[in-house]
């Protein structure tokens, strides 16, 4: 699993540093929006969204662009889904989510907020829906080993995340991946009232999005090699 996130890292770092340009069309770097991608039960379609059972708890998505409003339609009471996009208010009041994606796993279709989304890379297991599953991303702010938890920013807002139901310690000196301060990392886990409550996410799996210390590696060599 460690070689497996590692190696996905490094694709996905590979990538952005040849095209630098996919980060001005990357909807989650925005510092100042929190988004989430959470799955659950539709339940009560109105014309402008519905509301979603995540298992602890219900919130409202809003289907606010005219386009996920028309396609949105074809949403009904009971379908499994998952919901990408930025919440309205507070991360961890969550009474609404603007949707940016949803995919419906009964209809096996993704509903977009634009034409142009449909080209952007998000991130999908293509796994059954489980309910109450929830992915955040963000940039490390403080890492903790001893603890097994680090601090991830993601908008304006903190969420600790704790990786001791992980299998392995990301944030230790041994195997593959280590998570550092600088890291842009996603984080997947369980909705639960500690996330509402106390600001905590028990992580799942750890995907490293951007090394810092490769990236700020891979700028010196750029650097070094220009100044020749």
């Amino acid at each position: 699993m460690r070689f497996v996130n590692t190696y996905l890292s490094m694709i996905i770092f590979m990538s952005f540093a040849a095209s630098p340009q996919l980060f001005a069309v990357d909807p989650y770097a925005k510092s100042d929006q929190s988004w989430i991608t959470i799955s659950g039960t539709a339940v009560s379609p109105f014309p402008d969204g519905f509301t979603l059972d995540y298992g602890e708890g219900v919130i409202r998505v809003e289907l606010d662009d005219e386009d996920l409003k028309s396609e949105g339609k074809v949403i009904r009471d009971g379908n499994l889904v998952t919901v990408t996009g930025k919440i309205d208010d507070d991360l961890f009041s969550m009474t609404s989510i603007e949707a940016d994606s949803v995919y419906v796993q009964d209809l096996n279709r993704y509903i977009w907020a634009s034409a142009k989304d449909e080209e952007r890379w998000i991130e999908h297991s293509w796994d059954p829906i489980k309910i109450g599953h929830a992915s955040i991303r963000g940039k490390v702010e403080t890492v903790n080993p001893t603890e097994r938890k680090f601090t991830v920013k993601t908008g304006t807002k903190v969420v600790t995340v704790d990786t001791v139901g992980m299998r392995y310690n990301p944030l230790d000196e041994y195997g593959h991946q280590k998570i550092s301060p600088g890291d842009q990392v996603s984080v997947a886990g369980q909705m639960t009232k500690s996330f509402i409550d106390g600001r905590e996410l028990e992580a799942k799996m750890v995907i490293t999005l951007v090394d810092a210390n490769l990236a700020r590696h891979s700028s010196k060599q750029v650097k070094d090699a220009t100044s020749k």
